[in-house]
């Protein structure tokens, strides 16, 4: 069972559109109609989103970065 099972595709727009607003500053532009209304797609986005805030947290200088833009680690 995945965490997004729960999740209709208008949820996983909203997550999606949130958090890559949170990350980097501005809600994506370069989705399809189409690919915002695939599930699947949507999934793998999110994945790709978390996958970079984990990169961005592993390194000194990428968590600096996040904390000077707000975001808090315990």
């Amino acid at each position: 069972m995945s965490e997004y099972d729960d999740l209709s595709v208008d949820q996983l727009q909203g997550y999606f559109s949130d958090f890559h607003k949170d990350l980097f500053g501005m809600r994506p532009r370069y989705q399809t109609a189409e690919q915002m209304n695939n599930r699947g797609w949507l999934i793998h986005e999110i994945e790709s989103l978390h996958d970079h805030l984990d990169k961005m947290k592993a390194t000194p200088a990428g968590k600096r970065q996040l904390e000077m833009e707000g975001w808090s680690f315990d």
